[in-house]
């Protein structure tokens, strides 16, 4: 398999490699706005943990700065730039902006824009107290020059151990690291030593010297999604995100794991889709009384107004996750206060 899909993963080098050129040589131009701009993004496709790392920042940076966080809005049915209000759900904002927005929305402006560079000027126009602008999955996005580049990437395939799409699940080459001003590795062990990241410096260093953060994802305790029912440590999980093997294990370490019914990342739930999560749930309560636990992510397509009918009578309960670094965090701080000096 892999040597038959190895011909188009030249192709997409050659064709990803070939723009970051014009970028490099100012054929194509990065436009760098007045006010700070942070971009948070990764080389790899979905999955490293993006939407925790910005409302990590949110939280940090929210006393200090007016934030608007611009995001392309993925998947949603919405056109062009739209600013997201309490008359916009998952489906015209897209899940994770949306999911940011009902969290944080009495401080932040959470905006949707496919074209950063146009969406920025709409929101300092709607908002001129604005004075921070953080990117959503924003590593490709050339047009827009950040303030500071943050990369991600995952402990479990770290970019430095992938290839290149459709062998691998890099959107460009591992030199594109070399544009990040910090790399972050995300979904770390909790219990990562300081020896063992210190050797996942060393590997990275073979591609770029900026500093190195290693993040764990902190779970919280789970939250009624519609009705205040009690909660049962005897769960169905149900998930649609793009890599769900640390949400398993932690929920089997913490939980009795009753089963795990499994959708891609940015599911659209559909009817058949909550007749069948019913069904499983009902021959499962046949015996015990148990729940049904779900992503914060998903937890915005369940509460649409055409499915929360459908799972009214549940006990549905969403589990809140936030970034929590295992180490030098104070200088992490210190990088974001400098950036935002510029």
């Amino acid at each position: 398999m892999y040597w038959t899909l190895f011909p188009f993963s030249f192709l997409y080098y050659i064709i990803t490699s070939g723009r970051n050129l014009l970028f490099q040589s100012n054929i194509f131009r990065s436009i760098k706005f007045e006010i700070p701009v942070i971009s948070v993004g990764n080389l790899e496709v979905g999955g490293t943990g993006k939407t925790p790392m910005t409302e990590y920042l949110i939280r940090h940076l929210d006393k200090e700065k007016n934030i608007a966080l611009l995001s392309r809005g993925y998947k949603r049915k919405s056109k062009g730039f739209r600013i997201i209000s309490d008359l916009d759900n998952a489906e015209t904002a897209g899940d994770e902006p949306f999911q940011c927005y009902m969290k944080y929305k009495d401080s932040v402006t959470v905006a949707v824009g496919k074209h950063r560079e146009l969406a920025i000027p709409e929101i300092l126009k709607a908002k001129p107290e604005i004075n921070l602008i953080i990117l959503d999955d924003a590593f490709q996005y050339r047009t827009v020059k950040p303030s500071l580049n943050i990369m991600l990437t995952r402990h479990a395939r770290p970019f430095y151990k992938d290839t290149v799409m459709p062998t691998g699940r890099l959107r460009e080459a591992k030199s594109g690291v070399k544009r990040s001003d910090v790399i972050v590795m995300t979904k770390c062990p909790s219990n990562l030593s300081e020896k063992e990241a210190s050797l996942i410096k060393s590997e990275i260093r073979k591609y770029h010297d900026a500093p190195v953060f290693f993040v764990t994802t902190a779970y919280e305790e789970p939250v009624p999604l519609l009705n205040n029912v009690s909660f049962t440590k005897k769960v169905l999980l149900v998930s649609g995100i793009a890599n769900s093997s640390q949400l398993e294990a932690y929920v089997q370490k913490h939980y009795s794991l009753l089963g795990h019914i499994q959708f891609n990342d940015h599911h659209d739930y559909t009817e058949e889709d909550f007749v069948h999560i019913k069904e499983r749930y009902r021959e499962l309560s046949a015996k015990e009384d148990i729940c049904i636990l779900i992503t914060e992510k998903d937890a915005t397509k369940w509460l649409l107004d055409h499915h929360t009918v459908k799972i009214e009578m549940l006990p549905v309960f969403s589990l809140p996750i936030s970034t929590k670094f295992l180490f030098s965090e104070a200088q992490f701080h210190d990088i974001l206060r400098n950036a935002l000096k510029d």
